[in-house]
């Protein structure tokens, strides 16, 4: 009886362990096939928010690929924006791969096949074929190669290529390059808009350009070149009388146009109180904060001259506005201009400052002077602000021989000036050290007696530690 309930107790022990192995390879299997799928279901997005020409955004993310009989194959899913105020419905995708790639939309199973350079043009859904005034459509289809890995050269969405050198191999790994489309020229704009050259004088037409980054390939035309005629660098000729259009095209298709009228050159020696003859902005430089808001105005001579006046800049560290406001953005410097229809101009240096104080563009400058006694000696120290901003604050260390007396009087018109314990400190709300602007201290040292203040004076040193 005791050998039939041992025996029985060691089956259910060998059972228990049976069950425990059992889970235990269980558990293994999920867990190796849940990572097998984590891999399979793994995305990668190649081009994120890519803006082409001021009117389309898009996206594309490839998933990762599997085999379908001999051909490897992945899905593409495309988003793509209108981010202007009216519908878009010429567009398409184009896909530049090998010529063994095929894409197959989702819906409708339709085909396309590679030509012999490797290119396909997807035409969009009948649903999707228009674009909505600040809307989106999203879309996908299916991409199949024979090699290993699927190799696109370039997607473009219309004319905007949003990404590149993409690479989809079977073990799941994704690679490619999103295009930098901060180089594509979005809009441009000719100043001035409209304006009067005499026969036989010129005018140098200006423009900027929506990105400034943008590197598209610019060509000056005129409609009518006999009438005025344009250089490669804008400049205009008047030739004979009449009207025309003058024209700045870019490579991909931009343009901006300027009305040019040509009058009948002015032989009198009388100048015409209508007529534009100089121009000049106040102020001329100026240092600005980031953030910090200017009106800029300006004087023209005559003050009956009627032509008109554009401001402009190529400058994108600063906003201009069309009356010459002028907002602080971003540190550095900008030009405004200010142009009139004949071709007089004007310009403004704006230098944009982080508020930062750089120590070592602040230079200090001693001059020693004798005085009364060969041990006391009076000194004038100047403080030069090289940095493109102002500061109120400041604290300059001074190294002086053992027992020497160091008075300090004042610090031009930079407030509470002190000297304690090796430092000249100076700081008020009510002053600041303007950039390029010095500052002379009046100072007086007195040496122990017998000291020649001649020679202790080698062992003197100014260092500026820091401003606010």
């Amino acid at each position: 009886m005791r050998r039939k309930k041992k025996e029985q107790n060691e089956g259910s022990v060998l059972g228990i362990i049976l069950i425990i192995i059992t889970f235990v390879l269980i558990m293994s299997s999920a867990y190796a096939l849940f990572n097998v799928q984590l891999a399979i279901d793994g995305t990668a997005t190649i081009a994120t928010e890519t803006v082409c020409s001021g009117e389309l955004i898009s996206s594309v993310t490839f998933h990762s690929p599997w085999w379908n009989e001999n051909k490897l194959r992945t899905i593409a899913n495309f988003k793509v924006a209108n981010a202007t105020d009216q519908a878009i419905s010429d567009w398409n995708i184009k896909v530049e791969g090998t010529t063994d790639l095929v894409i197959t939309k989702y819906n409708d199973n339709t085909g396309y096949q590679a030509n012999s350079d490797g290119i396909i043009i997807v035409e969009p859904y009948d649903y999707n074929a228009v674009i909505n005034a600040n809307s989106s459509v999203e879309f996908g289809f299916i991409i199949d190669s024979v090699g290993d890995p699927i190799i696109i050269k370039s997607i473009s969405i219309g004319e905007c290529e949003i990404a590149k050198n993409v690479r989809i191999y079977s073990d799941g790994t994704i690679t490619g390059d999103s295009h930098d489309n901060t180089q594509i020229l979005k809009s441009l704009e000719i100043v001035p808009s409209t304006a009067n050259v005499q026969v036989g004088k010129t005018l140098h037409l200006e423009y900027t350009k929506t990105p400034t980054t943008a590197t598209n390939t610019l060509s000056w035309s005129s409609l009518n070149p006999s009438i005025a005629s344009v250089d490669e660098n804008g400049v205009v000729t008047g030739v004979s009388l009449g009207t025309t259009t003058v024209k700045l095209t870019s490579d991909n298709g931009v343009e901006a146009s300027t009305q040019i009228t040509i009058v009948e050159e002015n032989n009198t020696d009388e100048p015409d109180p209508y007529v534009l003859t100089n121009l000049t902005i106040n102020p001329s430089s100026v240092t600005m904060s980031i953030g910090e808001t200017l009106h800029l105005n300006y004087t023209k001579e005559p003050s009956t001259a009627t032509n008109t006046l554009s401001w402009i800049t190529t400058s994108d560290n600063i906003s201009l506005t069309d009356y010459g406001q002028v907002t602080a953005l971003s540190a550095g410097t900008a030009i405004v201009k200010l142009i009139s229809s004949n071709g007089i101009e004007a310009t403004s240096t704006i230098i944009v400052s982080d508020g930062a104080v750089d120590a070592s563009n602040v230079l200090l400058t001693p001059v020693f002077k004798e005085s009364w006694s060969t041990s006391e000696m009076d000194l004038e120290l100047t403080l030069t602000n090289n940095n493109l901003s102002a500061f109120k604050y400041g604290t300059i260390r001074v190294t002086l021989p053992e027992n020497t007396t160091f008075y300090l009087y004042n610090f031009g018109s930079l407030g509470n000036p002190q000297y304690s314990n090796g430092e000249i400190t100076f700081g008020a709300d009510w002053s600041s050290a303007e950039p390029g602007k010095s500052y002379t201290a009046i100072c007086h040292l007195s040496f122990p007696q017998g000291t020649i203040a001649s020679e202790a004076i080698k062992n003197i040193s100014f260092e500026f530690i820091s401003g606010s």
